[in-house]
């Protein structure tokens, strides 16, 4: 392979990145910041005039590494003492305010995931807000920052610019409360949001002046109807899809598409990707070859849409790179140089992180600008050039037209087919590592949908063209770009049935990322050397087994010095899931499910286990028939292998309801066999740990699903854990009448609710640790007092997230909360 050792700028983007990542790390104060750029001056001033001319350069990045760390000091770290997010509490309150629309208003389509149950909550819509005013009492305060806004159900009449007064409910974005959940905070922060307002009805959003002559707003409503245009000539199935290539409206888009996309490989056909804005920019690129225009006027144009297009789709980092390069291109291709270089590539970067600079923590940026670099990376095997000979090409002249045909087209085949390959390959690490998936069925999908997906933005750009201006235009591009997102669809849908077509992981850690990707960069910065295809993968796979197999295969097989079983009590909302490590190496969930949000509760314990590195569930118990103890299981059931599940023998008798036979019923058509058990029988693990059930009986209480709750009693040594599902009522009365226990830690039934007896319950299992699973705004007064009397610690995942106990045979344990002590 033979890489050009001339690429200024790619150095300067390399030291504005290291500068960014330093101040992103180290929090460097600003004023040494200021100490570092003049000290770097004058010794660049010094240097340059002695004729130090490389010792000059390299000062020039530490330059350019200094400016990249003041300004995204600047953007990150540094907040306005008025801004909104200050005065947003922890918990959802009460607010009016006032401000302009900073974001077109936005639909969202209602959750909903293919095996999980949620509950319906209708269409929403999303906007951000930039705050002007808060009310205080009677007048309104001063404030600043911007604000997103989501509102329970669809809003009409607004457009960005727009300033509107909002009346919902506040509340800070908060960091992740498990370990390996993804940090919204972090992500929004990175966009200066430091909260967002729920609205519960479009009503309360009122609109006190228009914007109706300003620019942007006229840019608003034309992406309003563009959408619009989609909806009125696309196929309902359809035209969610449509929206998302070609306006970036990913929120049209139910979660079970979305799934299917991520699952098979092509997710990135549903975000702006410089791919679409390439496609697109081939239709004026073509225009010369019609006779239509000029070639100079076609590159003219080109540049204008690329621009215009970034505009309209509000700058997404991936169409800011497309359209500078593209229009880099035109540039070159109008002088006669080279367009395609790292050079260029790189001044796409640099603009990047002059738009944001924390779009280079934006796993979608890094995916673009990798997709990018992987084609230029592999260019010589991608387009070998022509052989020199001149015999060689009067032979292939003298060639029919038809076998000239075949040729090229077996040649776009294999480019195609290797560009996609290479692009995998290089961009899997950091999948696996954001996303926890590998999708091999991708190196086929992706080359075969090449067509459709060309097909359908042409034909979608028809339909934004012409749809308004010429109907029956309009509806025959409707017609084509329709039948070719049907055609990806069902592509897509069928990679969900075919076997290792993907599998989820743990992933790599992020230091083994890192370390690929610096070894990758290190090989295009060498000298130019000849790497062969073969080489390549034979480093990646290496790469693969020292740097993932290994360290997994480690992590699972390493015994601890001191056996100890781990209990994680997952913060799932309103909700209960309790995680198991037991010594031996076996794993058990007790429950798994999240109250109106199964998609919640999945996303929560998965990362749980991912950040654990579990690949197996030796077996899941399930206390009782109500969806927040069991509504994520279905889809867990797909990312993990589970050895087994084991429910109440009154819930195997049908008592729990239709809602969880139908839950019953996918584990089993899985081939997952189900246990059931009844009071005193014992759950067979591990010879180290005992879990017995203390109730129900096996005829239950013919009550409702909470008196037939499977209660655990976990025996490790001389500790002893007490997990009651949602136990109250008769099934409650009897266990309290029964002998007393001395729990170590004992969970709060029924999420600590009044009705589960608190203060008999604490009385009768005299624990040292309560441990309460509910939502944020949950109380826990009902603890809390008996707490001081009774002198036990009290914790509540709402306020204190997941929370971690280690226990050791003697009875001695540790207890860790996340947001105050991470592990």
């Amino acid at each position: 392979m033979s890489v050009p050792t001339h690429q200024p700028l790619l150095h300067v983007l390399v030291a504005a990145c290291l500068g960014v990542a330093v101040d992103r790390f180290v929090i460097v104060p600003p004023l040494l910041w200021l100490a570092i750029f003049l000290i770097s001056c004058i010794a660049w001033w010094v240097c340059f005039c002695t004729g130090r001319f490389r010792i000059s350069s390299l000062l020039i990045l530490g330059l350019a590494a200094t400016v990249a760390g003041v300004w995204h000091h600047l953007h990150w770290h540094r907040v306005s003492p008025i801004d909104i997010g200050l005065y947003a509490p922890r918990a959802s309150s009460p607010a009016v305010v006032r401000g302009t629309i900073f974001r077109q208003p936005k639909w969202v389509t209602e959750p909903q995931h293919k095996g999980m149950l949620d509950r319906r909550r209708g269409t929403r819509t999303r906007l951000v807000i930039r705050v002007r005013e808060i009310r205080d009492g009677r007048t309104f305060r001063p404030t600043s920052g911007l604000a997103e806004v989501y509102v329970n159900g669809q809003i009409s009449g607004l457009v960005s610019k727009d300033d509107v007064e909002v009346c919902g409910f506040i509340r800070r974005i908060q960091p992740p409360t498990n370990p390996g959940q993804f940090d919204f905070q972090r992500y929004f922060r990175g966009q200066s949001k430091y909260c967002w307002i729920t609205v519960d009805h479009p009503d309360a959003i009122r609109g006190i002046t228009s914007a109706s002559r300003r620019l942007a707003a006229t840019m608003g409503r034309l992406r309003t109807s563009l959408d619009y245009q989609i909806w009125k000539y696309v196929t309902p199935d359809c035209a969610p899809l449509a929206s998302a290539m070609l306006l970036g409206n990913r929120q049209q888009l139910d979660e079970i598409q979305r799934q299917r996309f991520l699952i098979s490989g092509t997710i990135h056909l549903l975000a702006i990707s410089g791919l679409h804005v390439g496609i697109l920019s081939s239709l004026f690129l073509m225009l010369p070859r019609l006779n239509l225009v000029s070639r100079k006027a076609a590159l003219l144009l080109t540049v204008m849409f690329v621009l215009s297009y970034a505009w309209l789709v509000e700058f997404r980092p991936p169409v800011v790179r497309a359209a500078i390069l593209i229009t880099i291109f035109c540039y070159c291709k109008c002088i006669g140089r080279q367009p395609f270089s790292f050079n260029a590539l790189a001044t796409a970067g640099i603009v990047v992180l002059a738009i944001n600079p924390a779009d280079l923590f934006n796993a979608g940026a890094q995916l673009s600008f990798l997709a990018v670099a992987s084609l230029m990376f592999a260019q010589p095997w991608l387009l070998p050039r022509r052989s020199p000979d001149p015999i060689d090409r009067l032979i292939e002249n003298t060639r029919s037209p038809r076998e000239r045909l075949w040729d090229r087209a077996k040649r776009a085949i294999r480019t195609t087919a290797l560009a996609s390959g290479i692009i995998w390959l290089l961009a899997m690490p950091l999948v696996a590592l954001q996303f926890h998936i590998v999708a091999p069925i991708a190196l086929l999908v992706n080359p075969l949908l090449l067509l459709p997906v060309t097909t359908a933005l042409f034909c979608g750009f028809g339909v934004l063209v012409f749809g308004w201006l010429i109907p029956p235009l309009g509806y025959l591009f409707g017609k084509g770009c329709g039948f070719s997102l049907w055609t990806i669809q069902t592509l897509v849908e069928f990679c969900e049935h075919i076997p290792l077509a993907n599998f989820w992981t743990s992933g790599p850690s992020s230091a083994a990322v890192a370390v690929f990707y610096i070894m990758l960069f290190a090989i295009l910065l060498g000298r130019p050397v000849r790497l062969s295809v073969t080489w390549l993968i034979g480093g990646i796979l290496a790469w693969i087994l020292c740097g993932w197999v290994w360290p997994t295969l480690i992590k699972s097989t390493v015994d601890d010095v001191e056996p100890q079983i781990v209990c994680t009590v997952i913060d799932v909302g309103h909700g209960n899931c309790v995680l198991l490590q037991i010594p031996s190496g076996e794993n058990v969930l007790y429950d798994c499910g999240s109250f109106g949000s199964a998609s919640q509760g999945l996303r929560n314990v998965a990362a749980v286990l991912w950040s654990e590195r579990i690949g197996r569930i030796d077996a899941v118990v399930i206390s009782h028939g109500d969806s927040d103890h069991f509504n994520a299981l279905p889809e867990l059931a797909r990312r993990f292998a589970i050895g087994r599940v084991i429910i109440s023998q009154p819930m195997a008798n049908g008592s729990a309801g239709p809602v969880a036979e139908k839950m019953l019923d996918r584990l089993r058509a899985s081939g997952i066999p189900i246990e059931a058990i009844e009071t005193d029988n014992r759950i067979a693990i591990a010879n180290q740990v005992t879990m017995t059930a203390l109730s129900p009986p096996a005829d239950g209480f013919q009550a409702a699903n909470n008196a037939d709750s499977l209660v655990l009693a976990v025996t490790f040594g001389q500790f002893q854990m007490l997990l009651p599902g949602d136990l109250e009522g008769q099934a409650l009365d009897l266990l309290l009448q029964g002998r007393r226990h001395r729990f170590d830690v004992a969970m709060a039934p029924h999420h600590g609710s009044s009705n589960s007896k608190p203060l008999e319950f604490v009385t009768w299992s005299q624990p040292k640790l309560v441990v309460i699973s509910s939502a944020q705004d949950a109380s826990k007064a009902n603890y809390e007092r008996l707490a001081e009397q009774h002198r036990f610690d009290l914790y509540h995942t709402g306020v204190d997230g997941a929370i971690r106990i280690d226990a050791t045979r003697d009875g001695q344990f540790r207890v860790r909360c996340w947001l105050r002590e991470p592990w």
